[in-house]
């Protein structure tokens, strides 16, 4: 048969074999060497981009420390604002130390201790009031939102939603695009604005009645608004004073340390506030270190 053939054929023939051999070597030879180059370099690009993002923080890190210490500081400035986590007894010992020091009579106290945080707001007439219900709606849309979303996806796929991750191309620079985008919006500590529920701070309400002279009775008001930690002063009414007859172990009258003319220019006070208690455990425990 390949004597019957002329030699065009038999050129063309051979050509069309070196065709064919050469295309097998490219696509199964010389094609997964270039598709494993390039992927080879893209993973050299997203280690890079990984690597300068690394330098960033590792940079930035003395910067970060210094200001978590500014931070801290700060929040430890903010809670010695306020008076310790108190039981009753001492809430009762500290209110009865300060109408004492005042050398007035305590009729009445009363006080409940708080088992949520305080949600204390502003004046509702204020400017600062209005921002506070809408940072506060809008946290709790948002809240609720995310929640909706998660039981949204619960029902369709039967499970909570995974991430799937995909080796494509496209993943990978989908995947380096963010770590690039990660290098220049870096926030080290998040979102300074917007509303965050308060989880620290504990108010106990207390009313008590006291009486003595005006002149006690004003130095007792101004001491606690004068206070170094914040109390709050929501509510007082003045009354008459009555003296009120006591008697000892035996039944005898106790009598009144105070003179009839005392009696004339003496009268009752009832005082509203609250007292505003924070954890300061933990700025105890860092003082205590830096000793």
């Amino acid at each position: 048969m390949l004597k019957n053939m002329s030699d065009k054929d038999l050129r063309l023939l051979v050509f069309m074999f070196l065709i064919v051999v050469v295309v097998g070597i490219g696509y199964w030879g010389i094609r997964p060497q270039i598709k494993a180059f390039t992927n080879m370099q893209e993973e050299i690009d997203e280690q890079q981009a990984t690597a300068e993002l690394n330098d960033l923080k590792v940079t930035n890190l003395m910067m970060v420390s210094t200001m978590a210490d500014e931070y801290e500081e700060d929040i430890a400035k903010c809670k010695d604002e306020f008076y310790p986590i108190m039981k009753s007894s001492e809430v009762d010992q500290m209110m009865t130390a300060k109408a004492h020091n005042q050398n007035l009579e305590i009729f009445d106290l009363r006080f409940s201790m708080p088992d949520e945080p305080t949600e204390r707001m502003a004046y509702q007439y204020s400017e600062l009031y209005d921002e506070q219900r809408k940072a506060r709606t809008e946290y709790e849309k948002s809240i609720m939102a995310s929640v909706g979303t998660s039981e949204e996806d619960e029902l369709l796929t039967g499970s909570s939603p995974k991430k799937e991750e995909e080796e494509d191309a496209s993943s990978k620079k989908k995947k380096k695009k963010e770590i690039e985008e990660e290098v220049v919006t870096l926030d080290v500590f998040g979102e300074e604005d917007g509303y965050r529920p308060n989880t620290d701070i504990y108010a106990v309400p207390v009313t008590m009645t006291v009486g003595g002279t005006e002149e006690e009775l004003h130095r007792f008001i101004n001491e606690i608004i004068d206070s170094d930690k914040r109390v709050l002063l929501t509510g007082y009414s003045w009354g008459a004073y009555r003296n009120i007859i006591r008697r000892d172990a035996e039944g005898n009258v106790i009598k009144s340390e105070y003179t009839e003319e005392e009696l004339k220019n003496m009268k009752v006070l009832t005082i509203k506030l609250e007292v505003y208690m924070c954890d300061t455990s933990d700025v105890k425990d860092a003082e205590e270190a830096e000793q």
